[in-house]
């Protein structure tokens, strides 16, 4: 049963990270936390180079490495 839930839950958090992708209806709080629909999904850290910080997503281990991956390339590429 736990099998079938999280199956279920990673196929819905695939389809929610196209449409963050895809869609590209994100903003950058005051807290340099980045923020989709009301809910914060990443946040911006210092990175190597002034212009090109790091971005770490806010997730728990339903998201498996290879879609937060692709979050973070994909949706806050410049």
């Amino acid at each position: 049963m736990k099998k079938a839930a999280r199956r279920g839950v990673k196929e819905e958090l695939s389809k929610r990270i196209e449409e963050i992708i895809s869609k590209r209806e994100i903003f950058l709080d005051e807290e340099n936390k980045i923020v989709w629909k009301k809910e914060k999904i990443a946040k911006l850290k210092k990175g190597y180079e002034y212009l090109s910080p790091k971005i770490e997503i806010i997730t728990d281990d339903s998201l498996d490495n290879d879609l937060k991956i692709k979050l973070e390339y994909l949706s806050f590429k410049t």
